[in-house]
């Protein structure tokens, strides 16, 4: 059972937490061998250099970091007109990242569920403390004064101001788009039914992960950074929106009481979010597992509605 955890932990690019109550161990020390090099398949590298009116606007967080621990984050909540340059930025001057050894890479930036935000996952090759330790996965950080400035610099002076807030998460639950093309290339036409490849190029895939499985790290390089859905995916596919989709699927300390009928109810909820057009698209699943059975009975759910 042992070895059955630490493979699953490995595949999902995710280490068990240690209770409060243990000490860790002290001849652990981060070897040479752990450094983490460019992710070849992501975007790049992006240090803090945001204009000095943006960069003043981002909430000034401690400096302590600890070694990195090979794990993927979820953004959500970023501003529609951000760039990719732009979140780089942002995060490493939200958690004053200053040098190109601790920037964060981006992996992906794509259109949120809402159709009003930008979602983005990200890995460090350093993690801030704010993000280690403890029990928690997910962190709100207030970013009003960032996106004021941010308007303001777009000329986008009309919106009335309101508050913003910013969520990393490490647990990827619900809906995360990796890629989305715009409206434009997305848009279904109906065509014969001999016409299917056409068809297939526009339309939405949406991946889900097994039990035990992680809705990112499932589908990663086991010791690697390469994600294939993010890094691959998107240049076979560049007309169809790539989704992964999670949801509490872990075996060790898990306290959901969820069954199957109650997990494919919450993944159709999920997908009514994604209707925002009045037009069909298809959507085909790539599915293991549990995520297999959840995706059937969804399917069934839907068919008896």
């Amino acid at each position: 059972m042992t070895s059955k955890r630490k493979a699953n932990d490995e595949l999902s690019g995710h280490r068990p937490k240690i209770p409060a109550h243990v000490a860790p161990a002290k001849d652990t020390p981060a070897s040479s061998t752990e450094k983490l090099e460019p992710n070849p398949g992501s975007h790049g590298a992006y240090h803090a250099g945001l204009p000095q009116a943006l960069a003043e606007a981002v909430p000034k967080l401690p400096t302590i970091t600890t070694f990195r621990q090979d794990h993927v984050y979820r953004v959500r909540g970023l501003p529609w007109e951000i760039s990719i340059q732009q979140v780089g930025d942002l995060v490493s001057t939200l958690f004053k990242l200053e040098s190109d050894t601790s920037a964060p890479q981006i992996m992906s930036l794509a259109r949120a569920p809402n159709g009003r935000t930008m979602m983005a996952t990200l890995s460090f090759r350093t993690i801030p403390a704010e993000l280690s330790g403890g029990n928690k996965t997910e962190w709100p950080f207030d970013i009003t004064n960032f996106q004021h400035k941010l308007q303001a610099k777009n000329e986008d002076i009309g919106c009335t101001p309101r508050s913003f807030t910013l969520t990393i998460d490490d647990h990827f639950r619900g809906l995360t788009i990796l890629s989305s093309p715009s409206p434009s290339d997305h848009k279904v036409e109906y065509v014969k039914s001999k016409v299917y490849i056409k068809l297939a190029k526009k339309s939405s895939c949406l991946a889900i992960s097994g039990l035990g499985g992680h809705a990112f790290g499932s589908f990663k390089e086991k010791g690697g950074s390469h994600m294939w859905l993010c890094d691959d995916l998107p240049n076979d596919l560049a007309t169809t929106r790539i989704i992964i989709y999670g949801y509490e699927s872990q075996l060790y300390g898990s306290q959901s009481f969820q069954d199957l009928e109650a997990l494919a109810t919450t993944l159709r909820t999920s997908l009514k979010r994604l209707s925002h057009l009045t037009e069909r698209k298809p959507l085909f699943f790539i599915a293991h597992s549990l995520g297999g059975l959840i995706v059937k009975e969804a399917i069934i759910q839907m068919r008896n509605a």
